[in-house]
């Protein structure tokens, strides 16, 4: 019985494949060229975000005061030196950050200080302003704050007053009536952006660009294979 060979050739011809391509070379052009285009245009049509950063640590001069103050309320001061640091006062003030009524009264003195305060929670409940606190993964003692919103401006002003009334809060908290009295540092002031933070045109150009062409690419084989299929099948072919 003779025995049959099957031979099936895995390989991959790099010249067919350059020339199936080739043929579509103005379908791929065009392609690419019209989604890039697209691109740009969305990417311009889109409203710019900037983001406004800022780090805080807690006053350790001034919550060491505060320390001492509160050991006075217990009895056993050996036991409370032994469990309690100065790093606690972080957990206090972390929440402060996020705490809504403290962040739509800094949004109205961004806007101004006489604006409505129902308009200043629509600017945080409709997402207008994005905040987002965060310790430090390094320090945790270094609270970071960021702030993204569509003005520059309001972004800017809105984190400066933040740290204000979490500081306003904090000796509210403590009772310290004293005006010149920080008990937050800024190690990292807020700065006014001059570039967007998003979208980042350049990017989402170049990420377009590179993605239609290699649409188009696939695409092209598949209008070659189907045109291949088309014709092998064809009324006079048969």
């Amino acid at each position: 019985m003779e025995e049959r060979k099957v031979v099936y050739d895995d390989e991959i011809d790099l010249y067919e494949l350059f020339i199936k391509l080739w043929k579509h070379k103005i379908f791929i052009l065009m392609f690419t060229f019209l989604c890039t285009v697209a691109s740009i245009v969305a990417v311009n049509i889109m409203p710019p975000k900037y983001k406004v950063t800022a780090q805080v640590i807690p006053n350790n001069n001034e919550f060491i005061k505060i320390f001492y103050k509160d050991l006075g309320s217990y009895g056993n001061i050996d036991m409370v030196l032994s469990n309690i640091y100065i790093g606690v006062y972080t957990e206090i003030i972390f929440p402060l950050f996020k705490s809504r009524v403290l962040a739509i009264k800094a949004v109205g003195q961004a806007l101004g200080g006489n604006s409505d305060p129902e308009y200043c929670a629509s600017i945080i409940d409709e997402k207008e302003l994005s905040i987002d606190v965060k310790k430090n993964r390094e320090v945790t003692s270094v609270i970071e704050i960021e702030v993204v919103h569509r003005d520059s401006a309001l972004a800017y002003n809105f984190a400066n007053n933040l740290l204000l009334q979490v500081d306003n809060e904090l000796k509210r908290i403590y009772n310290i009536k004293d005006s010149e009295t920080r008990l937050l540092n800024v190690t990292e002031s807020p700065v006014m952006p001059k570039k967007p933070y998003s979208p980042k045109k350049s990017l989402v150009v170049a990420v377009a660009f590179v993605s239609s062409l290699f649409l188009a690419l696939f695409l092209a084989l598949i209008i070659d294979w189907i045109g291949a299929v088309r014709k092998q099948y064809s009324p006079d072919r048969m």
